[in-house]
């Protein structure tokens, strides 16, 4: 974290500024009253990862800046922070610009050339710290990715403002900084350009860093006159510490943790570690294709679990039932014209072959919350159903074989299209409020299946899409994935 001592800048950009935007009009005063530290790069995916248990980034790399995540993600991930820096937050816009400029009244801070201070029109982005930093030692504020901040966007005025935090209310809450492929990036990546989108918004352009209000404990004694604004204060490291190391709450590990199964007439099955936590089950009202029965709600779930990287496939099937119902046949593409009552049989001949194997079908909440693997866009990975699934669109009128679209945040395939997947839950409507560990109800006429199919369209293929089904029915578009319970991790 690098110190930043309170004062006084002017916000905002010259008539005379090249590339100037008509939103940075009303070049005015802003009065900092407070210190505050801010990170000395962008968060990386290692702190992320780190923190939440799980890597939601397009472009992979533990020392690269973490994007792909919205304005509320980054609450989330602040949330858990604050259990061991009370402070920390989303820098204000304010707050962004004046650590930005550090005394610079250019279009760049530091040497004030973009090419010194920032990576742009790039393919991908870059590890922190790379480019020269600015006269307080802060790295990446021009390009590599964009920042969210604090506020809610509202337009300039011209009158001084103290500590301003945006508007009290709004659509959308603003980022900074440009990114690394920005078409026009002499403008996009100024330090008094200004950019906004709703909080839920995610890109694998957008980022962010931390402010901390309070001297991070681990601080070192400054050198130098508090005030003086024309250096680097102190510098200090914050760590994530015990409690929020991993959502794992028994050890450290990464999310995407296989272990490997044998099933009876040795076939093996990949599993993957789905970690306890929470999310927000359902659809906002405004994603597009959206149903009614897709209320938003709060659920928490306790404990991990083991879910298949891959849905269940005709080897695997023929291995524990020595048939093969499939209409599309081939070894390695998912079974299918399974009903609810085959899969409990297929179930039922593991646990009895193996006892020590908890196998079983995942929980809709279950099932969703693995889809999602932190994300909360209609698809998950990264967010384009082609990339992701086999559908209407692509499928060309069958199933595939599995493992052949992008693997999601969790390093599960195959989550949108190919094959609906049963879940154990009778369908029901959800709750309005916070649940734990949900089961749906004790008895009902249908069971829950999830995902969409070959056949599809988009719209029954999103992660929040729910349909119910007899549990006698079968058809060539209806396989599953297996789940096992958390049990000893070998």
């Amino acid at each position: 974290m690098v110190y930043c001592p309170k004062g006084s800048f002017k916000m905002g950009s010259p008539e005379s500024e090249i590339e100037r935007e008509d939103e940075e009009e009303a070049q005015h005063e802003v009065v900092l009253t407070k210190d505050f530290w801010i990170g000395k790069y962008e968060v990386t995916q290692a702190q992320w990862t780190k923190v939440m248990g799980y890597n939601p980034s397009v472009h992979k790399g533990d020392s690269y800046p973490v994007e792909n995540v919205s304005w509320i993600d980054c609450q989330k991930f602040l949330k858990r922070v604050a259990r061991v820096e009370s402070s920390a937050r989303l820098p204000t816009e304010a707050e962004w610009e004046y650590a930005c400029r550090a005394g610079s009244e250019g279009k760049f801070g530091g040497s004030g050339s973009l090419a010194d201070m920032g990576w742009r029109s790039e393919s991908s982005p870059h590890s922190g710290g790379q480019k020269a930093p600015n006269a307080w030692g802060i790295y990446d504020m021009h390009g590599n990715v964009a920042e969210w901040c604090y506020d809610v966007y509202a337009d300039y005025t011209e009158a001084q403002a103290v500590d301003p935090i945006g508007a009290s209310g709004g659509t959308f809450r603003v980022f900074r900084g440009g990114c690394f492929n920005e078409e026009f990036p002499e403008k996009a990546c100024r330090s008094a350009a200004r950019s906004r989108m709703p909080p839920r918004h995610k890109a694998g352009t957008i980022g962010f860093r931390i402010v901390c209000m309070s001297r991070p404990k681990n601080a070192e004694s400054l050198k130098t006159e508090p005030n003086s604004v024309s250096r680097l204060a102190g510098t200090a490291e914050l760590t994530a510490k015990t409690g929020i190391t991993s959502v794992h709450p028994r050890r450290n590990q990464e999310v995407s943790e296989t272990k490997t199964i044998t099933l009876p007439g040795g076939a093996t099955m990949e599993l993957i570690w789905c970690p306890p936590g929470s999310f927000t089950m359902g659809s906002p009202t405004s994603e597009q294709g959206r149903y009614d029965d897709e209320e938003l709600h709060e659920v928490i779930l306790t404990k991990g679990f083991w879910l298949g990287k891959y849905e269940v496939t005709q080897r695997q099937w023929e291995s524990v039932m020595g048939t093969n119902p499939s209409r599309f046949q081939s070894p390695d593409r998912p079974v299918e014209n399974v009903s609810w009552e085959d899969c409990q049989a297929f179930i039922r001949t593991i646990r009895e072959a193996s006892p020590d194997l908890k196998v079983r079908l995942p929980t809709e909440a279950e099932w969703e919350y693995a889809c999602r693997a932190g994300t909360e866009s209609a698809y998950s990975g990264s967010g384009v159903l082609g990339d992701m699934g086999w559908y209407n669109d692509n499928s060309q009128g069958e199933t595939h074989v599995v493992g052949q679209k992008q693997a999601n945040a969790w390093g599960l395939h195959d989550m949108h299209g190919n094959v609906w997947e049963w879940c154990s839950d009778v369908f029901d409507s959800y709750p309005e409020d916070s649940v734990q560990d949900p089961v749906g109800p004790k008895s009902g006429a249908s069971r829950v299946s999830r995902g969409g199919n070959w056949s599809t369209f988009a719209r029954y293929c999103r992660s929040a899409y729910r349909a119910g089904r007899l549990p006698s029915n079968h058809y060539d578009g209806l396989g599953f994935r297996l789940c096992c319970s958390a049990g000893p991790r070998d």
